[in-house]
């Protein structure tokens, strides 16, 4: 899977340092703004440090000036459920205030 224009690995970095996991949104020319494609990269790369013992710490950080310029809340939630499969949709998020 890769996202329009770009390689999705190189979008979303994965590292390990022992047993220190590292996700990098590695988008800082668009201000690291997160897509569905890499929604789906890091619920798959967390559901994979889920399952690696030697993994304890994961640190999710972004590459530039800011972090994230977007990204929707409850999809994240989503992503942090345990013993979920990686979502395969992501809920509309409403505008409706009442």
């Amino acid at each position: 899977m890769s996202s329009p224009g770009g390689n999705l690995e190189q979008e979303v970095k994965y590292e390990a340092r022992g047993a220190v996991a590292i996700i990098t949104l590695n988008l800082p020319h668009k201000l690291n703004a997160v897509t569905q494609a890499h929604y789906f990269r890091i619920a798959s790369l967390l559901h994979q440090i889920a399952a690696d013992d030697a993994i304890t710490v994961t640190v999710l950080t972004g590459t530039g000036r800011f972090f994230s310029a977007y990204a929707a809340c409850p999809a994240w939630l989503l992503l942090l459920l345990p013993d979920s499969s990686p979502p395969t949709h992501f809920p509309q998020l409403s505008t409706d205030e009442t």
